[in-house]
């Protein structure tokens, strides 16, 4: 039998819904396969960048010092891996994943993830004949526009030439 003394309670209120869509994208496997390991790190890259999401996403964001802080008030290892602790998050290893991640391109990685959320949410990227007629249409418009802006602007020196 447990008794109260065997548990400890931890709050993880909408976080546990953003760490169950991080998951099931596949955040930390991408992360950890575009970018290298380091010998004996205690936490991976990929457990970082989920870390900074649940961070960014919580009602109360903390500055990179304050990180470890903002997850002894949560329930870190439930929510970012088993073995995590606290004291890993500290704001050194989120600069150098950070580093990491901007050598590798920025984009590069938004892309791998945005990909791998669209196969596994079957996200269609065709567009409608609705959205793609109103694009085109938007984009006729503001050539038309653009040219009579620039036709105005090409006479009007000419008008003003012409009044001295």
């Amino acid at each position: 039998m447990f008794s109260r003394k065997d548990l400890e309670l931890k709050k993880i209120d909408h976080l546990g819904i953003v760490a169950g869509i991080v998951d099931s994208i596949g955040i930390i496997e991408i992360i950890n396969n575009l970018l290298s390991s380091e010998p004996g790190e205690k936490v991976s890259a990929g457990q970082v960048v989920k870390a900074m999401i649940l961070n960014g996403l919580s009602m109360m964001s903390q500055p990179l010092y304050m990180f470890p802080k903002f997850f002894e008030l949560i329930a870190c290892e439930h929510l970012i891996g088993v073995g995590v602790k606290p004291e890993y998050l500290n704001d050194d290893k989120l600069g150098r994943v950070l580093d990491k991640i901007f050598i590798k391109g920025v984009d590069t990685v938004f892309l791998a993830i945005s990909l791998n959320a669209v196969r596994i949410y079957q996200i269609s990227l065709l567009l409608s004949k609705k959205i793609e007629k109103a694009l085109i249409n938007t984009q006729t418009k503001l050539k038309k526009l653009a040219q009579e802006k620039f036709a105005c602007a090409a006479e009007e020196p000419k008008r003003i030439n012409q009044n001295k």
